[in-house]
């Protein structure tokens, strides 16, 4: 399936690195990249960050319980620049979670589709 970005909430998956390392296939990265993203909270492997993007059936493990991503499949968007609530709590709260990747480069992308009304 070709992804279309952005994934719903904003993020390029182009610029995630278990995106990339999926498409590389390489176990190498995604077994370093499960070691420097577990914590004291959680652990991953290799597997949990596999990821071909929001839009397939391969998805890294936190997206796949991502109530953004479920909200605007539920909806009918393909991300939540075209929706009425924009941007929401769901969303915001979504935002605050990253670990690894900056949340403000996924919100001025959204806005400047909302702008474009893409």
């Amino acid at each position: 399936m070709e992804q279309i970005y952005p994934a719903p909430c904003g993020l390029d998956c182009n610029s995630c690195k278990a995106y990339k390392a999926t498409l590389e296939a390489s176990e190498e990265r995604l077994m370093k990249l499960a070691e420097k993203w577990s914590d004291e909270k959680e652990e991953y492997s290799a597997e949990d960050l596999r990821c071909l993007g929001c839009y397939s059936s391969t998805l890294y493990k936190g997206c796949r319980s991502c109530e953004v991503r479920a909200c605007t499949r539920e909806r009918g968007f393909t991300n939540c620049s075209l929706c009425e609530e924009y941007p929401c709590e769901k969303l915001m709260d979504e935002w605050g979670s990253w670990k690894t990747t900056n949340w403000l480069q996924a919100k001025n992308y959204l806005d400047e589709m909302r702008e474009k009304g893409v």
